[in-house]
């Protein structure tokens, strides 16, 4: 008799369970909109990109934080690549290579070891995890799927950039001419290493807006001393 409620009791209980139940419900809408709101601004994570935010400014940091990057190639300079647009804070990256880890990987490609070659692993899955803990805010896949004149490009549409490297001239222009149908484009780099020599190739659209006319670096004066003489000024400077 003790521990049965009153009708009442009860009743208020019930009232009480469908008021927390609500509240609940509030809170977990209002969550859902901060989380929205939060996606929306890209907050950026000054403990991790402080130095880096103040370089290239929020602009730039919001969008590599919604790229999402295709790089082609695991050799040295396909993962050195995939290292710094990772650490750099894009949003996806696929790594992909149709190549098996040879001995010679283990003199360009740092993360490839000997029992990668052993293994006969590809190089794209064997880069993998390494490549993805180098920053938790970045999704890494990869791929081992063929990629040839024959292949069916539409997969690259989900792609805002496109990396080529060890790659024929001929799927170069391939990639390159349907990258550049794209509305928006597809944003295309091609680059190789040779040895001492190396080469890039950029594709950003017919719209992009290129401010270095000449490829030269700029002059830099520094303006060591100002004086007034006869109500003109001189300056001084350093070059």
């Amino acid at each position: 008799r003790a521990g049965r409620a009153r009708p009442g009791q009860a009743r208020r209980g019930e009232d009480g369970r469908g008021r927390r139940e609500a509240a609940l419900r509030r809170s977990q809408a209002s969550l859902g909109k901060f989380i929205i709101m939060a996606a929306d601004s890209m907050e950026i994570d000054d403990a991790l990109y402080s130095r880096q935010r103040y370089v290239l400014g929020d602009t730039a940091m919001q969008k590599m934080a919604q790229s999402q990057v295709f790089l082609s190639g695991m050799g040295g300079l396909g993962v050195e690549i995939a290292k710094n647009i990772v650490l750099a804070g894009i949003k996806a990256l696929t790594v992909h290579d149709t190549r098996q880890c040879k001995a010679w990987d283990l003199g360009t490609n740092f993360f490839v070891h000997e029992d990668d070659v052993l293994n006969r692993r590809n190089r794209a899955e064997a880069v993998l995890p390494h490549v993805s803990e180098l920053n938790p805010y970045v999704q890494v896949t990869s791929s081992v799927a063929p990629l040839n004149e024959m292949t069916d490009l539409s997969f690259l549409r989900q792609y805002q950039c496109v990396i080529v490297t060890e790659m024929k001239l001929s799927l170069q222009k391939k990639i390159n001419d349907f990258c550049h149908a794209q509305h928006p484009p597809i944003k295309f780099i091609s680059a190789d290493v040779f040895g001492i020599w190396a080469r890039l190739f950029c594709d950003f659209g017919a719209e992009f807006e290129v401010l270095d006319t000449t490829g030269e670096e700029p002059k830099e004066v520094f303006i060591s001393n100002i004086t007034q003489v006869r109500r003109m000024f001189r300056t001084t400077k350093t070059w």
